[in-house]
């Protein structure tokens, strides 16, 4: 069997569960797949064999981004050992787990994305230079938490706005606080009580500036 004919019917198999236009998207990363399975022999040595997983891998990561079913994911490399009549080779198994793990990773990565481009910027105008901040910011990073606190008040500073009541996540208002407090906004919480009125609120601090050792 030649590999456009292999192709082919793994392409036929696959259709069960995919889409045209996601099957057409898929065949680089198959053909990779497909390719290094025709070079492996029976004696193939473990380098040759993790070239394949890795391709697996590939096409994983790619089915995801592509928003490919579940039942695709697991049933591909099934479709493409009947479609080119290869039994049950003894790297099936690693290389459905390499393809599974692309997959899954790939998707929990979209997820993590999608999550904090939901808090990127969660604000509601409240007025009298009063905004609202749910500070949720989804990350195990400090680093990247404080980037998020800067770049959302440098946009709140810009706005002219004066106070912030924000509530969330500690890690997410130890950040804001910060940052707002070099900007010099007031940050209120549920736990400081009603706000003051304008005319008994004292002058707000001047903005703090921030010394940086390089530049």
């Amino acid at each position: 069997m030649q590999d456009g004919d292999r192709a082919r019917a793994w392409r036929e198999r696959d259709q069960r569960w995919a889409s045209e236009a996601v099957l057409g998207a898929l065949d680089g990363a198959r053909e990779n797949v497909l390719g290094w399975i025709v070079r492996l022999r029976p004696e193939a040595h473990d380098e040759e064999v993790r070239d394949l997983y890795n391709a697996a891998a590939t096409l994983g990561r790619v089915m995801a981004e592509l928003d490919a079913s579940r039942v695709l994911a697991a049933e591909t490399l099934d479709n493409l050992c009947e479609a080119a009549e290869l039994g049950r080779p003894s790297w099936l198994p690693g290389a459905k787990a390499a393809l599974l793990e692309g997959f899954v990773t790939s998707r929990e990565m979209r997820a993590e994305a999608r999550e904090r481009g939901r808090w990127a910027e969660p604000v509601v105008d409240i007025g009298e230079g009063r905004v609202a901040v749910f500070a949720a910011m989804e990350s195990e990073d400090d680093a990247e938490t404080r980037a998020w606190a800067d770049g959302l008040v440098g946009k709140l500073a810009k706005r002219r706005v004066r106070t912030i009541v924000a509530a969330g996540r500690e890690g997410s208002l130890a950040a804001l606080r910060d940052a707002a407090e070099i900007a010099g906004i007031a940050v209120e919480t549920g736990a400081e009580g009603p706000r003051q009125s304008p005319e008994s609120t004292a002058a707000a601090p001047a903005p703090k500036r921030r010394f940086w050792p390089f530049g």
